[in-house]
């Protein structure tokens, strides 16, 4: 019987990663949250594959690995089942926006049409969490007087009305990290063949 989910332990990571991710800039959340991201991926192909014959895993570290990569891990825990199809989508539709932030001269922000683009596209894959999200704020009253944000505006807008774009990467990118994250504590790993 496969291990469950804790979700205790998604819940305290995904507080830590948030907390992480609000100290940054713009361009600095982007990053580190690509980064928490590759890394938890990292974490889930560590724990689902046979262990490294040498001391280094030489398919997930170093500069010739295979699965080097963000983009190579994220299509490698889609193939291996690890990951449904819209986490790969979402996961990638990160990485774009991580090369957008962090491979050009000019100052990529929240503003820009092509990473309101993508994240409009990551919002819609995962509309059914952020859908839940944004009831369980509408639900709570106190939650809305303290946000100082005119009603009309909450409900014309919902979660992004709210906290904004950034917010809205924010909150997909800790929720995801800490997702995987918990899948790599329960992944059951693959046997050896005889």
């Amino acid at each position: 019987m496969p291990a469950k989910l804790n979700n205790a332990v998604i819940a305290a990571r995904f507080q830590e990663f948030n907390a992480q991710l609000h100290l940054e800039s713009d361009r600095g959340s982007v990053i580190v949250a690509a980064a928490l991201l590759d890394d938890a991926l990292k974490e889930v192909l560590a724990a689902y594959m046979l262990p490294a014959v040498e001391g280094d895993d030489e398919l997930l570290e170093g500069p010739h690995a295979p699965l080097g990569s963000f983009s190579a891990r994220i299509d490698c825990a889609y193939r291996t089942g690890l990951i449904r199809m819209e986490v790969r989508k979402t996961l990638h539709l990160i990485r774009k926006i991580r090369n957008a932030f962090a491979h050009r001269s000019e100052m990529a922000t929240f503003d820009s049409q092509s990473v309101r683009d993508r994240l409009r596209q990551i919002y819609a894959l995962n509309s059914d969490m952020m859908s839940a999200m944004w009831n369980g704020i509408r639900e709570s009253e106190e939650a809305l007087r303290s946000t100082g944000v005119p009603s009309s505006t909450l409900e014309s807008d919902g979660l992004v009305g709210l906290i904004g774009w950034r917010g809205v990467f924010d909150l997909l990118a800790s929720t995801a990290a800490a997702g995987l994250i918990a899948v790599a504590e329960i992944v059951e790993p693959i046997q050896p063949l005889d």
